[in-house]
């Protein structure tokens, strides 16, 4: 996890009664539970097996969603809603997090087009405002 800037999540989301991670090579393509991408064969991607309300689920975090996540969020995260969250969360800052350095140019290139997206937002709620 990254010390630069850091995504709390309220702690109200449910606990898993189990969880287990691993990190292996992928068989097969697979769909990322975070960005919808595709995870190729061969690449690591995480993956987090887990038991909610009786029943088992299972998600796969591609290696970019993977790398968002190590280095923005902070004591938790949301299944599925990473970038979500990431997104809330560089809107209520309004700046850009000091640790895209840390970023591989594919993370990176995420996080950016989020930025980009928040300050068109916000642009757009200033004009109507006028």
């Amino acid at each position: 996890m990254g010390d630069c800037s850091c995504v709390y999540i309220d702690d109200d989301f449910d606990r898993a009664e189990f969880l287990r991670t691993i990190r292996p090579r992928a068989r097969k393509t697979y769909r990322c539970n975070e960005c919808g991408g595709v995870i190729n064969p061969g690449e690591t991607y995480e993956k987090v097996t887990g038991k909610w309300y009786d029943r088992i689920n299972e998600f796969k975090t591609c290696p970019v969603c993977l790398e968002i996540k190590t280095e923005f969020f902070c004591g938790g995260y949301r299944f599925g809603l990473v970038l979500e969250d990431l997104q809330e969360h560089l809107v209520n800052t309004l700046k850009v997090p000091d640790c895209l350095s840390g970023l591989s140019p594919a993370a990176r290139d995420v996080v950016c087009d989020m930025v980009e997206e928040a300050w068109q937002n916000i642009e757009r709620r200033r004009d109507d405002e006028i």
